[in-house]
């Protein structure tokens, strides 16, 4: 039901039970199927900023201000160095107060053809204000060479990740697989909890997807709950890329790797809920084709085979399209394209 209050933005209100309620504003939502769950639209939870084409007296301007910058008192601090990644030269974390987030920033790589200049940050978290305000201090330690409009279609995305919140959703029911393979590695809670699932995991670099439950990342981390008491699982993709920045609402759709499946045992075929949640485990450790095989009874089998596929569409919970229809409006209302 959308609902709207004198003064305040519309928002979507659905019943998760007879005395609890989840308010989710009107811009994050996406579509719902009633008194089950509501699916968010995407939303941007980091991305890397790379801008090469800088001349060479400006590049050692630069890394100049941003070493004096870090000395200085203000929004600089040392950013942490990294073992894993020490690519650049200097590096200096920015803080932005009113978020409580950070953006990396870092210049003068150590890896030939590398970008110059290199920053990293959570849009979503940031919201326009923050990144209104990194866009400042980045003009800031290119001492007014540019102004925005002129230095945008200089930035380069190389990294995106992507979230999907999935709300009133339990992780232990859904089963997530990346259309290009690889090896799925799941973790589990001291008590046998599925917590999270990566997907698509080669022999180097991270898995491009996982699904894992938000809610209790929150609970671990000491933070306030975005949705109460609910179950809260996210879908994140990571997505490579060498696009222009004010390209980024032209993005083809990435969400078409993953499918995402909640399948709810089909009443009418007879299988006991004790029975159907060991087949989707067995499902999540092997595969749907590996668990089937495991069934000796060609009719059962057959029966599990159908239930899967009929509780897979009467409960149809990822719509990669419709979600990715909403791509244009989530870039530009980041406020990553000013």
């Amino acid at each position: 039901m959308l609902i709207q209050e004198s003064g305040l933005p519309v928002n979507y209100q659905f019943k998760v039970s007879s005395s609890n309620k989840v308010i989710i504003p009107l811009g994050e939502y996406a579509y719902h199927k009633p008194g089950l769950w509501v699916v968010c639209r995407p939303k941007i939870d980091k991305i890397t900023l790379t801008v090469k084409d800088l001349d060479p007296d400006l590049q050692n301007l630069v890394q100049a201000n941003l070493i004096a910058a870090e000395d200085e008192k203000g929004p600089y601090t040392s950013a942490p160095v990294s073992k894993k990644a020490p690519y650049y030269q200097t590096r200096a974390l920015l803080t932005h107060e009113p978020s409580g987030q950070n953006a990396l920033i870092e210049a003068k790589p150590k890896l030939p053809g590398a970008a110059f200049l290199r920053m990293e940050f959570n849009p979503h978290k940031l919201g326009k204000a923050g990144i209104s305000f990194v866009y400042s201090h980045l003009l800031a330690l290119l001492s007014g060479a540019y102004f925005l409009h002129e230095l945008l279609p200089k930035v380069r995305v190389t990294r995106l990740d992507i979230a999907v919140d999935l709300i009133d959703v339990p992780i232990q029911d859904v089963h997530v697989t990346y259309g290009n393979g690889g090896k799925t590695l799941a973790y589990f809670s001291s008590v046998g909890q599925l917590e999270t699932l990566y997907v698509g995991k080669k022999k180097s670099g991270p898995a491009p997807g996982y699904i894992y439950d938000k809610k209790q990342q929150l609970l671990d981390n000491g933070q306030p709950l975005v949705f109460k008491n609910v179950s809260h699982a996210r879908v994140e993709l990571h997505v490579k890329s060498s696009r222009p920045l004010v390209k980024l609402g032209t993005l083809k759709n990435p969400l078409n790797k993953l499918t995402v499946q909640w399948p709810l045992a089909g009443p009418s075929l007879d299988l006991t809920p004790h029975h159907w949640s060991h087949f989707l485990d067995s499902v999540r450790l092997r595969g749907l084709q590996a668990a089937l095989s495991l069934i000796s009874d060609g009719v059962t089998r057959e029966n599990y085979a159908i239930g899967f596929k009929k509780g897979c569409e009467e409960n149809h919970i990822w719509d990669a399209q419709k979600l990715w229809g909403m791509w244009g409006e989530v870039v530009h209302g980041s406020g990553l394209l000013p």
